[in-house]
């Protein structure tokens, strides 16, 4: 799965922290909409990492 494609399932489940998120990491140029999201998971702040994995569950990805 790519960037874009898990900001676009983040949009449907409307999950504004995750949509935020993957918005300045691409601003900032850390990932690329067409990255595989395994490039995400070391940029996440680790008091986050918990709730992004639990919410990537939710929308059935597999990390």
């Amino acid at each position: 799965m790519t960037v874009r494609e898990l900001f676009n399932e983040a949009a449907i489940e409307q999950y504004q922290q995750l949509i935020s998120c993957i918005q300045i990491l691409v601003y900032k140029q850390a990932v690329s909409w067409t990255d595989d999201i395994q490039k995400l998971e070391p940029l996440i702040d680790p008091k986050y990492k918990k709730r992004y994995l639990q919410v990537a569950q939710e929308m059935g990805i597999e990390l």
